[in-house]
């Protein structure tokens, strides 16, 4: 597969997210990254951006996309498998659902949908059982959007919380390349 990947936020799914490119590379799939602003030139707790941006930069031979510029290209030439928007926030998920392109990366996503190319979403937000759900709701009805299978992750202390399987991420992609959501689409997670 040729895969667009594109990360929007969810800082402390980051480890994870790049555990799964290198899963991906791994299995001889190439990949080229456009990251939202804030996953560009943020530092956090969990990583500054310049580490972030190394590590990506290490799999693949092109430049880090970021700015609506670089994005604009993708359409001519329609060479990507699928998308990948692992992680995917809320707010990218939103605007996604509203028709709202107002950076690269969502940009980006207009391009594949545009193209009829598949986009894996790995879904990480604190409030996706909140004001989130109806966002949500939304995009499971888009034939073009295929979510790695999620769950709550802390149902005592963020109980609106839900995040992906990050582990069936490769399967889910084998799917949405056959227009097929991977099931169950609602992951058992062990709770303590």
């Amino acid at each position: 597969m040729k895969i667009l990947w594109g990360i929007s936020g969810s800082f402390c799914s980051m480890k994870a997210t790049l555990k799964q490119v290198d899963h991906m590379k791994q299995k001889g799939h190439t990949m080229d990254f456009v990251l939202s602003d804030h996953v560009y030139e943020l530092d956090t707790r969990f990583q500054t951006s310049q580490v972030l941006k190394d590590a990506l930069l290490s799999y693949t031979e092109k430049e880090l996309m970021h700015t609506l510029s670089a994005v604009e290209t993708i359409s001519l030439h329609n060479d990507y498998d699928l998308m990948v928007l692992c992680p995917c926030t809320a707010g990218s998920l939103a605007k996604l659902v509203h028709g709202i392109y107002d950076n690269a990366l969502l940009l980006a996503c207009k391009t594949m949908l545009r193209n009829q190319k598949p986009i894996v979403i790995g879904y990480a937000s604190n409030d996706g059982l909140g004001i989130g759900a109806l966002n949500l709701a939304m995009a499971l009805q888009n034939k073009y959007f295929y979510f790695i299978p999620f769950a709550q992750d802390d149902i005592v202390h963020k109980p609106n919380s839900l995040i992906s399987d990050w582990e069936l991420l490769y399967e889910t992609a084998e799917q949405a390349l056959m227009h097929q959501q991977l099931q169950p689409i609602l992951a058992r997670k062990e709770h303590s």
